[in-house]
C-alpha cells in the first residue's frame, strides 16, 4: 500500500561544499549528536564515503561508525570535530 510520498534524503540536495557547510552549521547549533551524525552522514552519501574520509583524513571506516554509532549515542564533541573540519574545508574552498 502505497501513500504516495517519496522518502526525503538530504543528500540529494546537496550539491557542493557550500551546501556541506550550511547543514552543518545548522546541525551544531541544535546541539543534537543524533542530528549531527545525521547531517554528517548525509554529507557523506553526497559526497560518498571515502572522499569525505579522505578529506578528513581518516580511515573510512572510522567515519562510517561514528556516523551510524547507536548504541552508544554518538559522541558531540567528537561529531562537532569533524563537521568544524568540513566546514572550515568549505570555507575554504569557497574562497579559492
Amino acid at each position: 500500500m502505497s501513500d504516495g510520498l517519496t522518502k526525503y534524503d538530504t543528500a540529494e540536495y546537496i550539491s557542493d561544499d557550500a551546501d556541506i557547510a550550511a547543514l552543518l552549521e545548522v546541525a551544531i547549533e541544535e546541539r543534537d549528536p543524533e542530528f549531527l551524525a545525521d547531517s554528517i552522514g548525509a554529507a557523506a552519501r553526497a559526497l560518498g564515503m571515502a572522499e569525505l574520509a579522505k578529506r578528513l583524513g581518516i580511515p573510512r571506516q572510522e567515519l562510517f561508525e561514528l556516523v551510524n554509532a547507536a548504541v552508544p549515542p554518538p559522541d558531540l564533541s567528537a561529531l562537532e570535530a569533524v563537521a568544524h573540519r568540513l566546514i572550515d574545508q568549505a570555507t575554504k574552498s569557497n574562497a579559492a
